[in-house]
């Protein structure tokens, strides 16, 4: 996922301080989440802060496709739930996320996006809670 262009003012959803988001992750064999890219094989533990250095090899910017600017790499995350979920297929899941160290906001493919340094998947709710 790469964002289109930049936009400063799509922000993501803040509750108490803290930054949320929608992440989309591919579910494997054994049901262990991933983030959704060709050739990666790190699963994502749920509860832990996890840094984006850690999953990418990318230390430059990534070039926007539309409007050409720069911005830092890392974790890209939908700013609305209904957005993540268009994004889903069979082995696929949208899980929400907390985010830190917000480095751009802007869209890709008609939707909002957040790119932070550092998130946590955050655990399921139980059904019926």
């Amino acid at each position: 996922m790469c964002l289109d262009r930049l936009d400063p003012k799509v922000k993501p959803r803040k509750a108490g301080g803290k930054i949320y988001a929608w992440k989309v992750l591919d579910v494997r064999d054994d049901q262990r989440l991933a983030p959704p890219w060709f050739g990666n094989d790190r699963s994502t533990p749920i509860g832990v802060w996890l840094n984006s250095k850690a999953y990418s090899n990318r230390q430059l910017g990534i070039r926007c496709r539309f409007d050409n600017h720069i911005y830092q790499p890392g974790f890209h995350a939908y700013v609305k739930k209904e957005d993540a979920l268009s994004e889903l297929y069979t082995f696929r899941r949208a899980r929400k996320i907390e985010l830190q160290d917000v480095v751009a906001t802007g869209w890709q493919e008609g939707m909002e996006v957040v790119v932070a340094k550092r998130m946590k998947i955050l655990p399921e709710k139980k059904r019926g809670k």
